[in-house]
């Protein structure tokens, strides 16, 4: 039987997870993320277009 050592990392945190203010991620990385969300939604909205147009659905 062999035993198991935990070994723990630590990582730095450009902001604190738990601040007061209730902001989660930071307003710059939320904005990019919702604008990577719209566009794959128009993209894949996109694709069903061109999809029915042409008569794959």
């Amino acid at each position: 039987m062999t035993a198991f050592r935990s070994e723990t990392r630590t990582t730095t945190v450009p902001y604190d997870i738990g601040a007061s203010s209730g902001v989660m991620m930071e307003e710059t990385a939320q904005k990019s993320c919702w604008a990577f969300t719209a566009r794959a939604v128009i993209g894949f909205a996109g694709i069903l277009v061109l999809a029915y147009l042409f008569g794959g659905i």
